[in-house]
């Protein structure tokens, strides 16, 4: 039986052995280049990585330095190529270096099945037959009418998708993918796919699936497991096939009525197929390679080349020629970053006697590597400068031939096997470009975040970050509202979306819906299918989106009814939002109010307007007070509360008096999303919590009115006020296991907060790699505020009993493990209004909650001294970190820190003392004043921390659905 034992693990670890030696070590030669690490490949199945970034950190300076690289790609080890002069060689042979596409080197994969053997990847006789077929199809004269009827199409989608996003920007990628499926079908393949007139057209549609379904890390590099009964992969296989026929079948429709003979590709391909010149499955795989190749290339390259000139406008201003601009988009973005697809025929070097190259070595190259190789291109050759290709078109063309035969200039390959389509490509790209120019000025939204690997979410798999839309229809198929960043995507494919139950299997997404059953409207939610294993399962994703569900309020008061023409409202709407302006309006550095961010609240309020219903504002504040008794004098809510409420309550008073419906303003008060990070007992902000509610009471009794402002919390946002209800969530949370919170601080906590934190961040975090990566960047702002964290928590928890017993040394540690688990908790909550200093560029607009005609924010104790405010943080001064003094002969109540007021009293600079009945630091002058010790970076950093964190209690009911869309 031992032997047995020891048999076992021995097997395994031989086979493992044999598994590295025979597929996963490097190769011995090529000798003197390096190895990329084979599992550098797989990085992107194990996290959000992007290209760009896995390039730059593991492969761009061996590259670079040695002119190649051994690198693991296909299950097996290849050769890549960078240095210019080895390209013009590879180009030169073909014979030596012969094409060897997929169909050969892995011809079980999911890959070649939808390629196949084609006219890109075949070589010797059967490569010349399929030129002969293909070649005249696609270097003929082309009808640019084709393209600019189309581009004109596509500015008006584009002009609409604007209208409708407002201020906000228009993703351009699936506009452009619809324009180029047209260019290429109708101008190359003479077929009508219609993808411009229907966004779910059949095309578009199985296109995206097969893309979803292909390109995944683990199956390109391992390809032998396409060989299992993967379900995954018998999808894939479906798709792949659905797909390909559905090219002919359009194809055979379209050439119905066009007589044999004709130069267009469509034509040459089923006269040759019909001949026998092809066979049934060469024209299936040359017909998907031309349509692939045709419509993803250009499309590439379009989006490349607005993004450049969004990002560069002044080179529109200065270009000399619209083919330099192209050249150098090409050039910098490539269409195809890289490619491995040629076979050493025999044992051979590259530079003379520098590379050995055996028989059977696959090469490849990547583009966007030489493209931007120094020593040909300069010291600038990663920046945009379309005057390189020169002034004249004379000038340009020759410069373009001779980078092009020195392999300095890649992207349409070279030599003999030169890209076929780069004549219809060029084409396409100037008459785009010069229509797009014409038509828009171009600008990137400034949430944009560069990247070569495109995702749905750059945060998590959460259910939050996996958020698509949400929708509201009649209960009878028809579509009444929708939200979330891919509203559009729901919008233009809901014919389809709407007819599957589960879509996850098909294609990458996941739809719930709930019906109301009082008026059988239905709403629900969009997600992106799980592209990892997640901790929390299934079961714990429909529990939490049926939580979501109850709670969801488009804010739609007759659903069945659009709301009316914005024109009778626009009066009264403009007068609120001039209200807000000079009411409520906090302005601070980089103000972007008149530059956009009015016209985002414009239309945020006549959402409520063109209805005729009462405005609803939500604004996450009021978490607990500070643990700083150097900012507070105490944990319960004092005249400072009450005077920020009261400045709220009246706000919504002067609503009343030029809008009759009124608006509510909703305070999401929950310090128990972070109270555990910051030493802050559950019951300490329960008990603030309701003191907080009973002084708006209070103020509501003396202002008449009771329900202008109103708290909800996490405790409400899942049902847990409901002893009933909240014992159900409790039963079937401890069912799912719930993954438990780890508490580097010691802290009390009840229950129900802890179970609240527990579905929180189960629903809603994001990778703890991603956060990482976010705060490895070069992202000052947010790295700045990191270490805002970690310094505050060094300060703050100096006196907590976690930290009594332990050196500096290790509460440093601490602060920064603390630091980070808040990090994990600072991604996008979309809030609309907010005690963060924002720009006011919109959707969150920050406030001020007192009124500067009663009340001075200060540094010291004087109404005119400085004010209080932050340039690095940018935060508002809040009550929950600061104190009111009232000063003896002083016509404005001051807020400042509590520091301030004992220091002035303990040094003799002024007498007082605190009242009791209501909450205030009363102070008189004893002599003249002397100035007291500023406000320190650790007091700053902490009024930060709570203010950034004080949105997330929404993270769930507005971040993650615009659940109370209480937008305005």
């Amino acid at each position: 039986m031992g032997f047995l034992l020891l048999e076992v693990p021995l097997l395994v670890a031989i086979v493992i052995a044999t598994g590295y030696y025979c597929f996963l070590l490097p190769p011995k030669y090529p000798e003197n280049i390096p190895a990329i690490p084979f599992w550098v490949a797989l990085l992107p199945f194990f996290k959000d990585v992007d290209q760009s970034d896995i390039f730059r950190t593991y492969i761009d300076k061996p590259l670079r330095k040695h002119g190649a690289v051994k690198l693991f790609f296909g299950a097996q080890w290849n050769v890549l190529v960078h240095r210019p002069a080895y390209m013009a060689e590879v180009f030169k042979d073909e014979d030596l270096f012969e094409k060897s596409g997929n169909q050969k080197k892995i011809p079980h994969s999911v890959l070649a099945q939808f390629l196949g053997d084609n006219i890109i990847s075949a070589h010797g006789s059967t490569w010349k037959t399929y030129q002969s077929v293909v070649k005249p199809g696609l270097q003929r004269n082309f009808d640019g009418t084709i393209v600019a009827n189309n581009a004109h199409k596509l500015t008006r989608l584009l002009r609409d998708a604007q209208k409708t996003a407002g201020s906000k920007g228009v993703p351009v990628q699936d506009f452009l993918q619809r324009y180029s499926v047209a260019n290429c079908s109708e101008g190359v393949l003479q077929t009508q796919f219609h993808p411009l007139e229907s966004a779910s057209a059949p095309i578009n549609v199985m296109q995206s699936q097969v893309k979803m379904q292909i390109f995944k890390p683990i199956f390109m590099n391992f390809p032998v497991l396409d060989r299992l009964p993967f379900p995954s992969r018998t999808r894939a296989r479906d798709v792949v096939r659905q797909f390909k026929n559905e090219l002919k079948r359009a194809l055979v429709e379209s050439h119905d009525k066009v007589p044999r003979g004709s130069d267009g590709l469509g034509r040459r391909m089923l006269d040759a197929a019909e001949s026998g010149v092809l066979t049934e499955q060469q024209l299936l795989d040359n017909l998907t390679v031309a349509f692939v190749a045709g419509q993803e290339n250009p499309q590439l390259a379009m989006t490349s080349m607005l993004y450049l000139l969004a990002k560069h406008p002044s080179s529109l201003a200065d270009m000399p020629h619209l083919t330099s601009v192209i050249y150098e988009s090409l050039r910098l973005f490539p269409p195809i970053g890289q490619l491995i697809n040629r076979r050493a025929t025999r044992d051979t070097f590259l530079g003379g006697d520098e590379v050995l190259i055996p028989e059977g070595t696959y090469l490849g190259y990547n583009c966007f590597s030489t493209n931007r190789d120094p020593d040909a291109w300069g010291p600038d050759a990663d920046e945009f400068v379309p005057a390189r290709w020169g002034k004249t078109v004379d000038e340009i063309q020759t410069h373009y031939r001779r980078r092009r035969a020195r392999g300095e200039f890649i992207s349409f390959h070279g030599g003999r096997r030169s890209c076929l389509g780069e004549r219809f490509a060029l084409l396409q790209l100037r008459i785009t470009l010069v229509v797009l120019i014409q038509t828009f000025k171009w600008s990137l939204d400034p949430t944009w975040t560069d990247r070569m690997t495109p995702v749905l979410s750059n945060a998590g798999i959460s259910i939050f970050h996996r958020f698509q839309a949400s929708f509201i229809h009649d209960g009878k198929g028809t579509l009444l509202f929708t939200s979330g960043p891919r509203k559009q995507l729901l919008e233009d494919n809901w014919e389809v979306i709407n007819s599957f139950i589960h879509l996850q299997d098909s294609s990458g997404l996941r739809l719930y819906q709930q019906c109301q059953l009082q008026d059988g409207v239905a709403k629900g939610l969009l997600l992106a299918a799980e592209s990892k294993d997640n901790s929390v399962g299934e079961d714990f994703e429909y529990f939490f989106v049926q939580l979501i569900l109850d709670q969801l309020d488009f804010a739609l008061y007759n659903p069945t009814e659009a709301p009316s023409s914005p024109s009778p409202h626009v009066r009264v709407t403009g007068k609120i939002v001039s209200l807000f302006d000079s009411y409520l309006r906090y302005q601070g550095n980089e103000d972007k109010w008149e530059a956009g961010g009015r016209r985002v609240f414009e239309e945020r309020v006549r959402h409520f307007t063109s209805q005729g219903a009462q405005i609803q504002l939500c604004l996450p504040a009021f978490p607990c007070k500070s643990t700083n008794t150097n900012k507070v004098t105490g944990t319960s809510p004092d005249r400072g509360e009450a005077l920020a409420l009261n400045h709220l309550h009246s706000f919504v008073e002067a609503v009343e008096k030029i809008y009759k419906p009124g608006a509510k303003l909703w305070v999401i008060s929950d310090g128990h999303v972070f109270s555990d990070c910051i030493g802050v007992d559950d019951a300490v902000v329960d008990r603030y919590g309701e003191e907080l509610k009973e002084m708006n009471r209070e103020i509501g009794l003396a202002r008449g009115r009771l329900d202008r402002v109103d708290f909800r919390s996490l405790v409400d946002l899942f049902k847990l006020t409901d002893d009933t209800v909240a014992e159900e969530v409790k039963s079937i949370a401890k069912s799912l296991r719930i993954p438990a919170i780890t508490h580097h601080v010691r802290t009390k906590e009840t229950e129900e907060a802890e179970l609240c934190r527990q579905i929180l961040m189960a629903g809603t975090q994001p990778l703890e790699s991603v956060a990482r990566d976010r705060l490895k960047s070069n992202d000052e702002s947010l790295v700045a505020l990191y270490r805002g964290f970690s310094r505050f928590m060094l300060e703050d928890l100096e006196l907590h009993p976690t930290t009594l017993t332990q050196t500096k040394s290790q509460r440093k540690k601490l602060s920064t493990k603390v630091a980070f688990e808040m990090i994990l908790m600072l991604f996008p909550c979309f809030v609309r209004l907010s005690i963060h200093a924002h720009n006011n560029a919109g959707p969150k607009f920050g406030i001020q909650l007192f009124d500067a005609s009663k009340v001075r924010v200060v540094e010291d104790l004087s109404p005119e001294g400085i004010p209080m405010a932050s340039e690095d943080l940018l935060h508002i001064p809040t009550p929950w970190h600061n104190s009111v003094v009232e000063m003896e002969g002083c016509d404005y109540l001051l807020v400042t820190k509590a520091k301030v007021a004992t220091h002035a009293i303990a040094c003799g600079a002024m007498g007082g003392e605190k009242a009791v009945k209501e909450p205030v630091l009363l102070l008189q002058r004893a002599m003249s004043f002397k100035p007291v010790e500023e406000e320190s970076f650790y007091d700053k950093a902490y009024q930060q921390f709570t203010q950034v964190f004080a949105p997330l209690p929404v993270l769930v009911s507005v971040g993650l659905i615009i659940a109370y869309r209480m937008k305005v």
